[in-house]
């Protein structure tokens, strides 16, 4: 999904979407809000990811956190990661075509390369 919104690069903004996560709107203020009461860099990589963390922990996406701890290694794990990712945090327009195009990408194309990385959580 990251790949998908910025290619990985956190200092991009596009069409008032900014970083990792294409932050846009009240989230994007409050990432920069949240990371400078934090003495954190918006524009960092390290900034962003604290701030994802954080915003991880909102209520509202403990269902999601719960999902992945519940998903092993697998192809099919990797997919169900990214479509609920996707569908739960992410949130983009046409959310179901979206979602399914990056559970397929992710079981296709990147699972088979960091899926040695994992460590199974």
């Amino acid at each position: 999904n990251i790949y998908k919104e910025s290619s990985f690069r956190n200092y991009i903004d596009v069409g008032g979407s900014y970083g990792l996560c294409q932050w846009l709107g009240e989230r994007r203020s409050t990432l920069i809000n949240w990371c400078n009461q934090n003495d954190l860099d918006y524009t960092s990589l390290y900034g962003q990811l604290c701030f994802m963390f954080y915003e991880l922990s909102y209520e509202q996406y403990t269902p999601l956190v719960n999902i992945l701890y519940s998903l092993g290694n697998t192809p099919d794990d990797a997919a169900k990661a990214a479509r609920e990712w996707c569908y739960k945090f992410e949130q983009p327009a046409n959310a179901g075509d979206v979602g399914y195009a990056r559970g397929v990408s992710a079981k296709n194309d990147f699972y088979p390369i960091y899926s040695q990385y994992s460590s199974g959580m």
